[in-house]
């Protein structure tokens, strides 16, 4: 089999590991400098440093790589470098995700608006521009609604608005970024779904079900794998998801799809052409022996895939929240690592930053990813994991309870 060039647009360090345990593959990775981890050198064959959002010269530079020695494949797994790299596959004449189906995904108007063409349930919506057009609409809907970015990722600034007086607040605030899209708000439990699409037949790998925060912003703080649900609602989610996927054009590559399963059936939050993150792929590769990564590239490459999972065990992550304030230290992360089943444990904050309130996904300070027999077994360790981690601030020990 002879060796094959594969461009990796963004990413992260588990993203191109995995995807180098596909064979024979020549990984040349594009990453910024800020983002870019020391092993990441030891991984890829070749790294390029270089600003990958809103940077005009990142398209013309892929391409000159590819002129010099051109790639077989170019993929992407970050939210904001989806585009480039099926812009740069399309023209390059390679497989990947679609670029309509990307434009489709990333902005959550447009895939609003190619649901309503669809058989999928329906979800009221609009993009407003003021003030005073949210209030229009929440009239309209009798009810509470959920405000969001029309391109974020990451719940940042998701925001579920129950009543008139919240709505005020968030005015008073000033901290409303127009234009936004507001949804009336499903009320359910909610699950994330991981599918992998080749010649447009969708496959489903996993579904994976959530711990959030709640109110108002729903910070992701733990997914566990698989997700416990009947048969029947596990064929009620994927039919959906498939539904969608088709009305957006995904006709190749994985899908992550967020999903709210309620007395009124299954109902779309949103979904992106790329894998879960919160090292979601990982807790699918521990249940299912499924890789997502390598299955990507293999796929892109057009070589056959075996979508066939080959294990049936659980896995599980669960997050490390902190008190606001200065880190001063971590305590009890090694005696973690040595518990039964405890597959990683990784602080995303380092000592000396400063916690402020949880708002987004991107202020949790670590995690911890266990496996088990079944799923409950899995979240249990994953929760008895991260009790032990004590996280110091400012000389006071905050203990997770």
């Amino acid at each position: 089999m002879s060796i094959k060039r594969v461009l990796m647009v963004g990413g992260y360090t588990q993203a191109i590991e995995y995807a180098k345990l596909a064979e024979n593959i020549h990984l040349t990775f594009i990453q910024h400098k800020n983002r870019l981890r020391p092993q990441d050198l030891q991984i890829a064959d070749v790294v390029h440093m270089m600003e990958l959002n809103d940077n005009p010269d990142l398209e013309e530079f892929i391409r000159c790589l590819h002129r010099i020695r051109p790639f077989d494949a170019v993929l992407s797994v970050t939210e904001f470098s989806l585009l480039t790299a099926s812009k740069m596959a399309e023209e390059f004449g390679l497989l990947n995700t679609p670029v309509k189906a990307v434009e489709n995904t990333r902005d959550k108007y447009k895939m609003r608006q190619q649901m309503l063409a669809s058989n999928c349930n329906p979800v009221r919506f609009s993009v407003v521009n003021n003030f005073e057009e949210i209030v229009r609409f929440f009239q309209s809907v009798g009810g509470p609604i959920i405000l969001k970015p029309i391109d974020g990722t990451g719940s940042k600034g998701v925001r579920l608005i129950i009543d008139m007086s919240e709505l005020e607040e968030q005015k008073s605030r000033n901290n409303i970024l127009f234009p936004c899209l507001v949804e009336e708000y499903i009320d359910g439990v909610e699950f994330s779904v991981e599918t992998m699409t080749i010649d447009g037949r969708h496959t489903l790998l996993a579904i994976t079900e959530k711990l959030t925060t709640g109110a108002p912003h729903f910070i992701e703080m733990g997914h566990a794998v698989p997700a416990r649900v009947s048969h029947e609602e596990k064929t009620a989610i994927f039919d959906e998801v498939q539904e969608l996927l088709d009305a957006v054009g995904h006709t190749f590559g994985p899908a992550h799809t967020e999903v709210k399963l309620s007395s009124k059936g299954v109902h779309i939050i949103e979904t992106q052409t790329r894998p879960g993150g919160d090292r979601i792929p990982m807790l699918v590769d521990i249940a299912t022996g499924c890789n997502i990564y390598k299955i990507m590239v293999e796929a892109a490459l057009g070589r056959p895939v075996d979508l066939t999972a080959t294990r049936s065990k659980a896995a599980a992550i669960r997050y490390v929240n902190a008190n606001i304030g200065m880190i001063e230290r971590f305590e009890g992360i090694e005696s973690v690592k040595a518990m039964a089943g405890i597959r990683e444990v990784r602080m995303l904050k380092e000592v000396g930053t400063y916690i402020s309130e949880l708002s987004s996904s991107l202020d949790r300070v670590g995690y911890v990813v266990a496996e088990g027999d079944t799923v409950e077994e899995a979240i249990n360790r994953a929760e008895a994991a991260s009790r032990r981690i004590n996280v110091v601030i400012n000389n006071v020990e905050n203990h997770h309870v």
